[in-house]
């Protein structure tokens, strides 16, 4: 039950960190937003591998589902994240 826990962590984490990517002037602070979408990206990244983890070790099948929906749509923002970057 470690990894889903340390999962769920990571998402909050990463709710914290966009809402302070949406505070944060882009225009005046420019390194300080990059930097927050670097640490956004990377705890998003950490929060699927806790989740594989999880689905590696858990029996509960309801929870492992949620798991997989939850994967589902960060490994999908994560796509649009990076197809972003790359469009910069």
């Amino acid at each position: 039950m470690e990894p889903y826990k340390y999962m769920q962590e990571s998402l909050d984490r990463a709710a914290y960190i966009r809402k302070e990517i949406k505070k944060t002037d882009k225009s005046k602070d420019r390194k300080k937003h990059e930097s927050l979408h670097f640490y956004y990206i990377e705890t998003i990244k950490e929060a699927i591998r806790q989740g594989d983890i999880f689905l590696d070790q858990t029996e509960n099948i309801d929870l492992g589902m949620q798991v997989i929906d939850t994967m589902e749509i960060y490994t999908n923002l994560l796509a649009v994240l990076n197809q972003q970057t790359w469009n910069k």
